[in-house]
Order: C-alpha cells, then sequence, then structure tokens
C-alpha cells in the first residue's frame, strides 16, 4: 500500500521512538511505523483509517498502555532474512521499555482470497491456520511471536483485496 509522503511523516511527528527502518546495503529494506493509544480503543473493533487516523497516526495518545501496530513493510527480494522478526523484536523491546501493558495489531490474512470458497468466513480460514491445514505465513508469524486472537476485524481494509478486506485482531 502507498501512501502519501505526508502520512508517512505523520507517525514520525507523533512517535519518533516508535518508528524502526531496517537498512542493508545502504537501502532501506523494512520498516513499521506504531503508535501508542488507549486500551479502550485499542481492544475494541475498528477499522484501519478508523484507527490510523486515515494512516497520519493522529490517534496517538502519549499516554495510552497500548502499543499499536499501524505497519510493517519488508521489501520483496529481501524476505526470508527474518526482518520481519526484527521488527517486531524492536516493538517488544520498545513496549517493554516503556511500561506498557501490550502490543495491538490487526494482522493481515494474505492468502485468504485464495481459500474463501473452502472456508468463507474469516473465522474458519484462521481456525485452519490455527490447525496448520494451511499455511498464513503472516499470521503465522505473530502466533508464533506470542500474541493471541482477540477477534476478526470484518472489513478493516476494503482495499486489502488478497485479505478480503478482514484482519485479524491480535495482542501481545
Amino acid at each position: 500500500q502507498e501512501y502519501p509522503l505526508d502520512a508517512l511523516s505523520g507517525p514520525m511527528h507523533h512517535y519518533p521512538q516508535g518508528q524502526f527502518v531496517v537498512e542493508y546495503d545502504g537501502n532501506i529494506v523494512g520498516y513499521c511505523a506504531t503508535f501508542r493509544i488507549g486500551k479502550d480503543l485499542a481492544l475494541k473493533p475498528h477499522t484501519w483509517d478508523e484507527i490510523t487516523g486515515y494512516g497520519f497516526a493522529s490517534q496517538h495518545d502519549p499516554f495510552g498502555e497500548y502499543l499499536y501496530c499501524m505497519d510493517l513493510c519488508v521489501h520483496p527480494d529481501y524476505q526470508g532474512l527474518k526482518i520481519e522478526n526484527r521488527l517486531l523484536f524492536a516493538r517488544k523491546r520498545l513496549c517493554q521499555a516503556e511500561g506498557l501493558t501490550g502490543m495491538v495489531m490487526a494482522g493481515r490474512m494474505p492468502n485468504y482470497h485464495r481459500f474463501r470458497k473452502k472456508f468463507p468466513t474469516p473465522r474458519e480460514y484462521i481456525n485452519a491456520v490455527m490447525s496448520k491445514e494451511i499455511l498464513e505465513p503472516e499470521l503465522s508469524i505473530h502466533l508464533q511471536n506470542h500474541f493471541q486472537i482477540l477477534d476478526v476485524l470484518e472489513d478493516y481494509s476494503p482495499v486489502d483485496e488478497h485479505s478480503c478486506g478482514h484482519a485479524v485482531h491480535l495482542v501481545w
């Protein structure tokens, strides 16, 4: 997903210590954006636009108990180098250093569109991933990193066609 430049600077403006980049041979090959948010907003159903303030991280609350994991991207040529794990670890360290209750995110299900006929609801699909009936690397990496599933976020991001617009509400 592409964002306007001012939207990318939003998280940096609101919460600079919560933004991480990974550099490899002088090129930025991965990044993640986060902000702090209160429990009431973090744990209730939401959409991407609502929770992130349309990508500007305008919901940032300097006193929020949770770290909201807004975005994590790794260049396709550098996947397989465990960059996602390193970014998740950086988020965990920040969460612990600031004494936060935990992290919350909406996990994508980019293979869901391929299996939608077999698993018509996101919940059925998630159950198939959890039982290892099918492979969904993006969700699996979060489950392996001790995130718990809260629920399905219906219509979380309508532009995410691969996830059929839905996401998995996760907490760590």
